[in-house]
């Protein structure tokens, strides 16, 4: 790791967080000199293994998964199927899904942009699921706000996040279709409800997944 330099001294957090922010700052000027080693540049200065924030890289066409998306809370191994199908699995799908959405068509397999015109009919489908996605965004979410003596209508411009709906519509779809055909598989072993709740178990996936 890059920080193994650092010397940090017991009850002083000022002078540790100092110490912290001082040589990640020289690893980041460091980038403008040296080659950038992209797996090494993930884990010493984009993530941690105790983050539970994964995300997908472009330029080099993999995903990133700390550790602690399969620690609890996030995931436990005797939780019910359909909460790990609408956590985990879910968020498995979102990444993956980047590969596939307007953005991620640019690239190639091995990280690199083209420049040609494929996928063609896939980016007008996605455009299509986008604008339906887009219409019903703007349409259900809108509140109007008293600002001083004005009413200001406060609305969701969903253009910013194209590609972000892209994947948790792809997510949602695919992870729940994937839980649907395990539990058709296993029907003996997938009768988890919660007793609290008069919901089945397709209702407590969404739920599940709202949660996220």
């Amino acid at each position: 790791s890059v920080f193994l330099q650092l010397t940090i001294v017991t009850r002083n957090f000022f002078s540790n967080t100092m110490a912290v922010y001082t040589e990640f700052r020289r690893q980041l000027y460091r980038l403008y000199r040296d080659p950038v080693a992209l797996h090494e540049f993930i884990w010493d200065l984009t993530t941690e293994p105790f983050v539970v924030n994964a995300f997908f890289v472009q330029t080099s066409n993999f995903m990133v998964f700390p550790d602690a998306f399969f620690r609890p809370p996030y995931y436990h191994q005797d939780a019910p199927p359909y909460i790990t199908y609408a956590t985990l699995a879910s968020a498995v799908s979102h990444e993956l899904f980047h590969a596939f959405e307007l953005s991620g068509l640019k690239f190639n397999h091995e990280g690199k942009k083209d420049g040609d015109d494929s996928f063609l009919a896939m980016k007008e489908r996605l455009n299509q699921v986008n604008n339906c996605y887009h219409e019903s965004l703007v349409r259900d979410f809108q509140h109007v706000v008293k600002v001083q003596m004005s009413n200001v209508l406060l609305t969701i411009n969903p253009n910013i996040t194209t590609n972000e709906n892209l994947a948790d519509i792809f997510a949602l779809r695919n992870s729940f279709w994937s839980y649907v055909t395990l539990r058709e598989r296993e029907q003996d072993k997938m009768s988890y409800t919660l007793p609290a709740l008069n919901l089945t178990d397709e209702q407590l996936f969404f739920v599940a997944s709202a949660q996220v």
